[in-house]
């Protein structure tokens, strides 16, 4: 699920193994803390580059199936550097 505004790019190619995502802009992403409802799909990565067996290519926040939850802790979040571990 889309979370508004966190919208960014890889800086870096993501390789099997990787354990640091490089992006262009974390400023918006959204830091919960233990008080607030757990939202995997928070910790988690959408790639919108969803192409269908018709050759149909998804317009980004549309749709793909092209996503990943529970990847990361919120400590891993490092907005100063554009990263997450």
């Amino acid at each position: 699920m889309y979370v508004k505004d966190t919208l960014t790019t890889l800086t870096e190619d993501l390789k099997e193994g990787d354990t640091v995502i490089h992006l262009e802009d974390t400023s918006n992403l959204q830091i919960l803390t233990e008080e607030d409802y757990y939202y995997p799909y928070s910790k988690g990565l959408i790639f919108w580059n969803y192409e269908d067996s018709t050759g149909y290519k998804y317009p980004s926040l549309s749709y793909s199936k092209n996503n990943w939850n529970d990847l990361f802790d919120y400590s891993g979040i490092d907005k100063e550097n554009n990263m997450i571990t």
